[in-house]
């Protein structure tokens, strides 16, 4: 499997060829904007298979808690 790098630009410009790529030759596409990597496309099968994986690893139990008063995750939290 290779990767490729693109811009958010020429992804709009390509974006059927570039799913015609992720679904026969089985390519990541790391898609940027402004030079930072902001998306990753990856055909069905290999996202199926991520699903599955992550199925199978144990859940993470974190103390709510620690998360709101630790500085360190405040400054990593989402704007979402």
């Amino acid at each position: 499997m290779s990767v490729k790098i693109i811009s958010v630009s020429n992804f709009r410009r390509n974006v059927s060829r570039i799913i015609k790529v992720l679904q026969q030759q089985g390519e990541t596409v790391y898609i940027t904007q402004r030079g930072h990597p902001q998306a990753v496309l990856l055909n069905y099968e290999q996202y199926e298979l991520l699903l599955k994986q992550a199925s199978n690893q144990p859940t993470a139990r974190v103390d709510p808690d620690i998360i709101r008063n630790d500085p360190e995750m405040i400054a990593r939290r989402s704007p979402f």
